[in-house]
């Protein structure tokens, strides 16, 4: 549902630049936490970091980290691969699918 849609149940409110700023917070945070845990961060293309940031983001680096198979897929350039091996659990298929998208298009 959209923020709209509970606007009658609570008289909590943030402007639009603490939102934005608490968001380009969670950028910043998170992007961090993957470059100290990929040492190769920097050089997976960026359509394989927006996939792991995503995952990141949704499971926590620590969760992230227990996709084994995808993350050596990952460090070895095997796109194909790491889309096949990043589906999650209780995510809806569309969002999986659209992670797997990333992976596939990081082989440019």
């Amino acid at each position: 549902m959209l923020a709209t849609g509970y606007a009658n149940l609570t008289t909590c409110r943030m402007a639009d630049d603490a939102i934005d700023q608490l968001a380009a917070s969670d950028v910043t945070r998170f992007t961090a936490l993957l470059q100290a845990n990929f040492p190769r961060w920097d050089e997976y293309p960026e359509p394989a970091q927006e996939a792991l940031f995503d995952m990141a983001y949704n499971l926590g680096v620590a969760g992230l980290n227990k996709f084994h198979m995808m993350l050596a897929a990952v460090d070895a350039g095997q796109w194909e691969t790491a889309a096949a091996q990043c589906h999650r659990m209780g995510i809806g298929d569309a969002r999986n699918q659209e992670t797997a998208a990333l992976f596939r298009q990081a082989a440019g």
